[in-house]
């Protein structure tokens, strides 16, 4: 019930406990099993946990904002480690995105400019060589009652392989260059997803309250 729409994503797990009456839990508060629970998921690497959240009083929510993703995001470490020897809280999570391995093309602009070709074109490109063409666009196979769409793209496969990306024909204002006279190609980092609220990139910190006031914490 309190899942926060994580049922919705295959990377976020919500487990309900549902306690018996504190008559029959041998003296252990509702705190005291949070407390427990924290300590065994300390053991899952890689993992944000968030415990005891069933009610927005028990949390305190700290917002970064900011235009510079790389700044918010040096931030927002630092805030985190700082967030975490607030003493008596409970666990800290931060909704700054994770990275993850991406292909990333960066366009020479001024071999691409020589040549008459946009970072638009490369961009389309790659997205209909390795994801198709938008729906809208794609031929049509007219059958008796319906029609079917032809998609064409290369096989998955192709998508590790930087010999073949870089053969790609790019359509320029003298005729088809390859890719790799207007872009590289690398394996790199990147977020996950992008947050943002007024147009500013956000990061979200949640304290649990651990019984504490909200004052003694926002101080």
């Amino acid at each position: 019930p309190f899942a926060f729409g994580g049922g919705s994503n295959v990377r976020t797990a919500v487990l309900t406990l549902n306690m018996t009456h504190r008559s029959e839990r041998q003296g252990l508060s509702k705190q005291d099993i949070e407390a427990e629970l924290r300590t065994a998921l300390e053991a899952v690497p890689g993992a944000r946990v968030q415990v005891g959240l069933g009610s927005s009083s028990e949390k305190y929510v700290l917002v970064l904002a900011g235009e510079d993703g790389a700044a918010l995001a040096e931030h927002a470490r630092v805030v985190e480690r700082e967030l975490r020897t607030l003493p008596g809280v409970g666990a800290v999570t931060s909704t700054a995105s994770l990275v993850r391995p991406e292909l990333v093309v960066r366009p020479d602009f001024a071999r691409a400019a020589d040549l008459g070709v946009t970072s638009a074109d490369i961009a389309d490109t790659l997205r209909i060589a390795t994801a198709g063409d938008y729906d809208q666009d794609l031929a049509k196979l007219n059958l008796s009652q319906r029609q079917v769409p032809v998609v064409v793209r290369l096989p998955d496969d192709a998508r590790r392989d930087f010999d073949l990306l870089s053969r790609l024909p790019v359509p320029g204002q003298r005729g088809p260059v390859a890719l790799s006279n207007v872009a590289t190609l690398e394996i790199a980092s990147g977020p996950s997803e992008i947050a943002r609220y007024d147009r500013l990139r956000n990061v979200n910190f949640e304290i649990e309250l651990n019984q504490r006031p909200l004052g003694e914490v926002q101080a």
